[in-house]
C-alpha cells in the first residue's frame, strides 16, 4: 500500500488531536457507553482521513458509515454530544472520490 500524502497525514493528525481532547473530556465526565462509542467513532473517522487518497472508495464508504453511526448515537445517546468538527471529513472524502477516482461505469 502506498504511503499517504502529507496533507492527509496532517488532517488525520488534527483529527487525532481533536479525538484526544474529546477523550479527555469524556474521561473527566465519566466513562459511559455513549462517550466511549463517540470517541471510537472519532478514531475511525481520523483513520479514514489518512486513507482518503490511497484508498479513495473505501475511505469514502467508511466515512459515511461512521457518520451514519454517529447520527444514530446522537439520536439514542442520553446526553447531547454536540457537533464535532470531524464531520468535515465527509466533504473531504467526497471531493477525493468525485475528482480523482475514475468513473465506475467505464
Amino acid at each position: 500500500m502506498p504511503r499517504p500524502p502529507l496533507p492527509d497525514l496532517i488532517l488525520s493528525g488534527l483529527a487525532l488531536a481533536l479525538t484526544a481532547l474529546l477523550g479527555l473530556n469524556e474521561a473527566e465526565r465519566g466513562l459511559t457507553w455513549d462517550g466511549v462509542l463517540y470517541v471510537l467513532l472519532h478514531l475511525g473517522l481520523a483513520a479514514t482521513l489518512a486513507l482518503r487518497t490511497t484508498r479513495r472508495r473505501g475511505s469514502f464508504v467508511a466515512t459515511y458509515v461512521l457518520l451514519a453511526a454517529m447520527a444514530l448515537l446522537v439520536w439514542f445517546a442520553p446526553v447531547n454530544h454536540g457537533v464535532s468538527p470531524v464531520i468535515l471529513c465527509a466533504p473531504a472524502a467526497l471531493y477525493k472520490v468525485a475528482r480523482h477516482d475514475p468513473p465506475a461505469w467505464g
